[in-house]
């Protein structure tokens, strides 16, 4: 059993990586947004889809290694958690899982405002540039910009005359 919580820390380790990094990237989308560089946003949305991915997996390697977990403490892999293996496995490893729980939720907690943050700059960004394209659309249909017919009409046949009595 001792062997499974061990490779269970190790994946929470790995995971706290993972969620390290995706923290950049975001903060990095963040800093790409404000400054309206698609290709560096392209490429961030990248690493965090690959992130996400990497995320998912070790999620996955958890449920495999909570099974025998679960099975001893009468409860379903799903329900196997930090809090939960704190509680049961006092000693050794209590001090490490805690710590491990508090990155993760501060990780966690980090990666979440981050991306709602970015969500919110790149939902403005977008109704900036949609607003904009809507001014420019406006402005080139407006018939009237320019009313060639008024300034015919304000010009007449003497104006020539005017000019001509004056030089």
């Amino acid at each position: 059993m001792e062997r499974n919580i061990t490779q269970l820390m190790e994946i929470v380790e790995r995971e706290c990586e993972v969620l390290e990094a995706l923290s950049g990237a975001l903060y990095q989308q963040k800093e790409a947004a404000v400054q309206g560089n698609v290709e560096e946003l392209n490429r961030l949305t990248e690493i965090q889809r690959r992130a996400y991915a990497k995320i998912a997996k070790l999620e996955g390697e958890w449920l495999q290694l909570t099974a025998p977990i679960a099975e001893e403490l009468v409860i379903r892999p799903e329900e196997v958690t930090l809090s939960v293996l704190k509680e049961r496995y006092r000693g050794e490893f209590s001090s490490r899982l805690e710590m491990m729980s508090d990155l993760l939720k501060r990780l966690t907690n980090r990666v979440k405002r981050t991306a709602k943050l970015n969500g919110m700059i790149i939902g403005r960004c977008l109704e900036l540039g949609e607003d904009r394209f809507r001014k420019m659309m406006d402005f080139h249909n407006r018939q009237d910009l320019y009313n060639f017919e008024a300034k015919k009409s304000k010009v007449g046949r003497n104006s020539g005359v005017i000019v001509n009595k004056q030089i």
